[in-house]
């Protein structure tokens, strides 16, 4: 077990401006028949304008959906809401802490470049969709590089396609090429873009599908519509029944599958084989943030298949 005075740490350091409405963190870490467990809770002062508490606690102390569109097999997911204010409270940090640091210097390079070369305003164009459900998945990983998805629910679906629709003309306008096809009665764009990538879309049942193919979005709504998805999976489920919680932002990882593509053996390789040895028993990672209102809590699973070692 562990506490800690947050408030007062972030006093001595000079950091209380930028995360001051943490007061306490208390967490505790247990061994089960499963594997580990760790579970804690930070304690926030609602009388703190701070970054911490901007974490829609209303949404916060909901379980995510977007795992019910990621198919079976995903190999690692994340999710979490109000993507848009969290970045907001992210660069106000940075204009507090560092005013005329690089971070922010990018950040409106970007702005720059989306608006010149693509005309996409970031500020009125892209975060307006990231207010609600943000979540993405890694289906898979190749000589091609990784495939996965981004998910987005928004608070407003129909002013979400017409943003999505203006981004789409301003890329469109800049050279990409469109074209549409239909996957399990859902109309899917493609936009291939000179000199860089082909990404695919889909709206369908209240819910944003963004992949690297037409078939990435294609095995999602057929996963989401015949039940085969990550939600439903014995590993996920597993994994957060262990964890003892799901709501908020959270993250998962099927360590054995991963590892089992060999995509890691490079780096394996060079560690002890005890080390090794302990990798290779793991099975699932777990990791959830709800927010309660007054406080956040953590919890985290780590399970594990030992194979009937005792």
């Amino acid at each position: 077990a562990a506490y800690v005075d947050l408030r007062a740490t972030l006093d001595a350091n000079g950091a209380d401006a930028a995360f001051g409405g943490a007061t306490t963190l208390s967490a505790a870490l247990v061994a089960e028949p499963d594997g580990l467990r760790a579970s804690g809770v930070v304690a926030v002062d609602l009388a703190t304008n701070a970054p911490a508490t901007h974490d829609q606690p209303a949404l916060g102390d909901e379980p995510s959906s977007l795992a019910q569109w990621m198919p079976a097999g995903t190999l690692a997911s994340g999710a979490t809401f109000g993507l848009a204010q969290a970045l907001a409270d992210v660069e106000s940090t940075l204009e507090a802490i560092d005013p005329t640091g690089d971070a922010l210097g990018l950040l409106d390079t970007v702005r720059a470049l989306s608006a010149l070369g693509l005309g996409i305003d970031i500020d009125d164009d892209v975060l307006p969709l990231l207010g609600r459900e943000v979540g993405v998945a890694l289906t898979g990983v190749g000589t091609d590089g990784p495939r996965g998805l981004v998910l987005i629910r928004p608070d407003d679906l129909t002013t979400a396609e017409s943003m999505i629709e203006l981004i789409v003309d301003g890329l469109v306008d800049s050279g990409a090429a469109l074209s549409t096809t239909d996957v399990d009665g859902a109309q899917v764009t493609s936009l291939a873009v000179p000199d860089g990538p082909t990404m695919s879309y889909a709206v369908d049942g209240g819910v944003v599908l963004i992949g690297s193919s037409a078939e990435e979005i294609g095995a999602a709504l057929s996963a989401h519509r015949s039940g085969a998805t990550l939600a439903a999976s014995d590993p996920y489920r597993r994994t957060f029944d262990l964890a003892g919680a799901r709501a908020g932002t959270e993250v998962f990882v099927d360590l054995g599958a991963l590892l089992a593509t060999g995509e890691l053996d490079p780096a394996l390789v060079e560690l002890p084989a005890d080390v090794r040895d302990i990798l290779a028993q793991l099975g699932t990672f777990g990791f959830t943030a709800p927010s309660r209102g007054d406080s956040i809590e953590f919890h985290a699973a780590v399970t594990v298949d030992d194979g009937g070692a005792e």
